[in-house]
């Protein structure tokens, strides 16, 4: 565990576990930016905002903490950043996660799932397109920092950069793998705040009308001494 201190007090870098999944998932749908994927003037969101929580949750469950890895920055005992690692041969939707999905969300195939928790039919084509394009770019043995997300609240009170650079530290730090990482962002300011944790622009996938997908990579690097 890592800690640093701000002026408004003190936070810690830490695994998450199963009990942080609610509040991460709260982080999640905070961060989000709407996007207006088709340039229609309107931004394209869930379709149910519910199904997409109780989705968020499920793969943070499922996805997230079994194959991939969850870090958490909390302060007094409650998260208010995280980084969500999946591993680069993970497919939405597939196996046993599409199975729990459509089991919990009541609805009898992934295309449901997605009609649910994914934007509008007419943009969804877009957005599947673009992720593809994106993950082709990502190497199968690699992990994929899917979300660096911070409580807004908190973004005039401590030093994002800094605490986002902690919550990448662990993984990238990592001595049993050598292997690349990657990370994707859908706007300006998310990929700005990954290029400052240690990524690199790779690739820009185009999504939607005049939108890109950005992708990043790091090389794993040697610790610093305790």
């Amino acid at each position: 565990m890592t800690s640093t201190k701000d002026a408004s007090g003190s936070w810690a870098v830490r695994t998450g576990t199963l009990l942080d999944v609610n509040a991460v998932a709260r982080l999640l749908r905070s961060s989000v930016r709407p996007i207006d994927i088709d340039g229609d003037g309107i931004p394209d969101g869930p379709i149910d905002s519910e199904a997409a929580d109780t989705a968020a949750r499920l793969v943070l469950l499922h996805t997230v903490l079994e194959r991939g890895q969850l870090w958490v920055a909390d302060r007094g005992g409650v998260p208010v950043a995280a980084a969500i690692w999946v591993p680069g041969d993970v497919e939405p939707g597939s196996s046993d996660l599409g199975s729990i999905l459509r089991r919990e969300l009541k609805v009898d195939s992934v295309d449901d799932v997605a009609a649910l928790v994914g934007p509008d039919e007419h943009v969804r084509p877009f957005l599947e397109e673009a992720m593809a394009g994106a993950l082709g770019a990502v190497a199968p043995d690699s992990l994929v920092l899917y979300g660096l997300v911070v409580d807004p609240a908190l973004i005039d009170d401590v030093d994002v950069v800094a605490l986002a650079r902690e919550l990448v530290a662990p993984v990238l730090t990592e001595t049993e793998n050598d292997s690349a990482l990657f990370a994707l962002a859908l706007d300006a300011a998310r990929a700005s705040l990954l290029e400052a944790a240690g990524f690199r622009h790779v690739e820009a996938v185009p999504f939607g009308a005049g939108h890109t997908v950005w992708v990043g990579r790091a090389e794993r690097r040697v610790p610093l001494p305790a």
